[in-house]
């Protein structure tokens, strides 16, 4: 099965730190897909077309990384969601460790997953 990972930035442009990250991934997947994305309210010194065009002579031309390994895609539109305040300190770690103390967490996940949280620690 191959490994796919998905690389999303607005890369306005695309540096050495992005490579990098690029580089550690095709060590750990098999493909790495890197997403150009527009963020809304964001002043971009680069166009969406400027950037995926710099992007890829950045990666296929001056690196040389095969386009079997890296695959760069465009006109992705990012949201970043965030919980309600209430929920924004419930995490996963959170969670299981009440779990494992014996706590109620029925108010912090689903009736499902406490079942399946229980079958797991028993």
């Amino acid at each position: 099965m191959n490994k796919v990972a998905i690389y999303p930035g607005t890369f306005d442009p695309i540096t050495y730190g992005h490579i990098d990250v690029i580089k550690k991934g095709l060590k750990l997947f098999d493909k790495i897909i890197v997403a150009v994305s527009d963020v809304e309210n964001k002043n971009y010194l680069f166009n969406a077309v400027e950037r995926i065009q710099i992007v890829k002579k950045a990666i296929f031309s001056d690196l040389k990384l095969s386009k079997n390994k890296v695959t760069v895609i465009s006109f992705i539109e990012t949201l970043f969601l965030m919980s309600d305040v209430e929920n924004q300190i419930i995490s996963s770690r959170f969670v299981k460790e009440i779990v494992k103390l014996k706590g109620d967490i029925k108010k912090f996940t689903t009736k499902s997953t406490i079942k399946s949280l229980k079958e797991k620690y028993e």
